[in-house]
């Protein structure tokens, strides 16, 4: 008994070691993967990294260099965490708005303001659950996300790691940008080094095409994004034969079974994926947002 207390108490520690530190510490690197649904398939690291200190409203910010395709940054951003809260600057009109609640219980929400080319854009994320995930040897207390407002044109994964952010892309991602970034590979700092995925975190992967024969984004899915049920209609409502859906490794996670044209994508996981539709004519891919 006391032994399996002591080994509790030093899971605690360690715990607390990666996330009580100084947030986002100069160097702290996010490496995520970049999709492409073109051929060939690729699967790039994308990085963003704090890489400065700078004073900004009179709030101390972290320097952010780099970022997602498909999210609204152009590459630079200007970041400040505080009680649990972390607020990223818009502009010289609007200042700082947040970007992240850690402390959001399921139910609760925040309002993001989106810096856009000519104008902004405002989406509400609500938070409806949370829970852990053991990543390795560490446990990280997770937020479920949602776009409370049924319209918001800026989305999340779905999944935001305390401290560390949307597992997709730490900035949101416009829902019809194709391709998505994401999901996260890897997060390291000068203490700490987190490893999500199988793929090593520098490395560039480069497939052959799943199909040579592949007309992209003519087939037509409702809703995209989705949560449970979608319904295909193919260029020139010709018969479907066949679905399959792969997910961001490109590897093929369902073959589904089609009811008038209407497809469960209920068991899978909140995500990117990407769907194949099959014809005799033709094949056709698109992207599928799973929220």
């Amino acid at each position: 008994m006391k032994k399996l207390i002591l080994l509790l108490a030093l899971a605690a520690i360690r715990h607390s070691i990666i996330f009580s530190q100084v947030w986002a510490p100069i160097g702290a690197k996010w490496t995520y993967s970049g999709i492409s649904f073109g051929l060939p398939y690729y699967n790039l690291p994308r990085t963003i990294e704090s890489t400065g200190d700078t004073i900004i409203c009179g709030k101390s910010c972290r320097i952010f260099i780099g970022g997602c395709d498909g999210s609204f940054s152009p590459g630079i951003e200007f970041l400040y965490y505080e009680d649990d809260k972390v607020y990223y600057y818009v502009d010289s009109v609007v200042g700082f708005t947040m970007l992240y609640d850690f402390s959001a219980m399921p139910g609760e929400t925040w309002t993001c303001i989106i810096r856009e080319s000519w104008s902004y854009d405002t989406t509400i994320f609500e938070v409806v659950g949370i829970g852990n995930e053991i990543i390795g040897d560490d446990t990280i207390p997770i937020q479920s996300v949602k776009n409370s407002d049924d319209y918001g044109n800026w989305q999340w994964g779905g999944k935001v790691y305390r401290y560390l952010g949307d597992y997709f892309c730490f900035y949101p991602q416009f829902p019809t940008a194709d391709p998505w970034t994401g999901p996260i590979r890897c997060y390291e700092d000068s203490t700490t080094f987190i490893k999500f995925v199988e793929i090593p975190c520098d490395t560039s992967i480069f497939h052959i095409g799943i199909n040579e024969n592949v007309m992209d984004n003519l087939i037509n899915i409702f809703p995209n994004p989705s949560t449970s049920f979608i319904t295909l209609t193919a260029p020139g409502d010709l018969p479907i034969e066949e679905v399959v859906i792969y997910n961001h490794l490109g590897q093929k996670v369902l073959v589904a079974k089609l009811v008038n044209n209407v497809v469960d994508v209920s068991g899978l996981k909140v995500g990117m994926y990407m769907i194949e539709v099959r014809t005799k004519e033709f094949t056709c891919r698109q992207k599928l947002i799973k929220q």
